[in-house]
């Protein structure tokens, strides 16, 4: 006889009978080994089934402890949005993601949503990202860039290598804001300090300077009169060196190192019509990069060319 024993949980073969046939014995043991397998499959999908929800709650534990709060909210609005699709009340300009795209890198496209990420690595090495799939953009160290659907970071933050994953968000410059911030204005916009900067010159060597910014003229002046004392502009326009256009030569020295305006100089060039063509301009200097004009703006602009001047 072959019987099943519950107490020890598994399936035991026994002969009671010692002239039992082994033609009678064979189907029943087909039968029985059928229900071990069965009985052992069924434990298998349980047992995946275990590994793929404790997967789950790995992912979405390590989602909760790597991603970053604009991350969070992004995967939240996400998913409101798909499901006011999926139930046809989705409007545009009530979605979340729409108006979070207003301060983060991401972009969507009915239900799917991609994101711009920064990933802090746990060393220097992004060979765990490829190998999972994702294209690294850019790295430096142990910083790494991606873009990649908002439904893969799960994915992304539950590899090893993941420290942190932050979503790029948009930064603007506000010297206002700077201003409260190293503490010369309060929360409120209220100069805190008692000096003024009335009488000093702030002298910077960058990358040039827009002079016709309104920040850098005469309050009252209708942008016509300059607050910049003198403009050296050492870009080489031509093949020559040094260049013909060239006045200016350090005290002492003997070569020319670039072209010096004065404020006169300047002045002339705000009163008069700017032409197109920067070869007609009095003025040749030109800021292409940015960098010139935010500097001297932080340490010196008057927040004239604000939509509320002077802040």
């Amino acid at each position: 006889m072959l019987s099943y024993s519950r107490s020890r949980k598994r399936i035991s073969l026994r002969a009671t009978h010692p002239q039992i046939s082994r033609r009678v014995l064979r189907p029943r043991f087909v039968a029985t080994v059928s229900l071990l397998l069965t009985l052992g499959g069924a434990i298998g999908v349980m047992t995946r089934r275990s590994h793929a929800q404790e997967g789950l709650v790995d992912r979405e534990a390590a989602f909760a402890e790597k991603a970053d709060k604009i991350l969070k909210q992004i995967r939240r609005a996400h998913e409101a949005d798909r499901s006011a699709i999926a139930k046809g009340r989705f409007r545009k300009e009530e979605s979340e993601v729409e108006q979070l795209s207003r301060i983060a890198a991401i972009e969507s496209h009915d239900s799917r949503t991609t994101v711009a990420v920064s990933v802090t690595l746990a060393d220097d090495g992004d060979a765990e990202l490829t190998k999972a799939g994702f294209t690294v953009e850019s790295r430096i160290g142990s910083i790494a860039t991606l873009e990649l659907d908002i439904d893969r970071v799960p994915d992304l933050v539950s590899l090893s290598s993941v420290r942190k994953v932050f979503a790029s968000a948009f930064r603007q410059p506000l010297n206002d804001r700077a201003r409260q911030a190293v503490g010369i204005d309060n929360t409120a916009g209220q100069r805190v300090v008692s000096q003024t900067g009335r009488g000093v010159v702030v002298g910077i060597i960058d990358t040039g300077i827009d002079f016709r910014h309104l920040d850098f003229t005469v309050p009252g002046s209708a942008g016509q009169q300059t607050r910049i004392k003198a403009l050296l502009d050492m870009t080489a326009y031509g093949s020559q060196s040094p260049d013909p256009n060239w006045n200016y030569t350090l005290p002492g020295q003997t070569g020319a190192i670039g072209h010096l305006y004065l404020e006169s100089d300047v002045n002339a060039a705000l009163q008069a019509f700017k032409p197109v063509d920067q070869n007609l301009d009095p003025i040749k200097e030109r800021e292409k990069n940015g960098h010139g004009t935010q500097v001297p703006g932080t340490a010196a602009g008057n927040g004239l060319s604000s939509p509320n001047p002077g802040k």
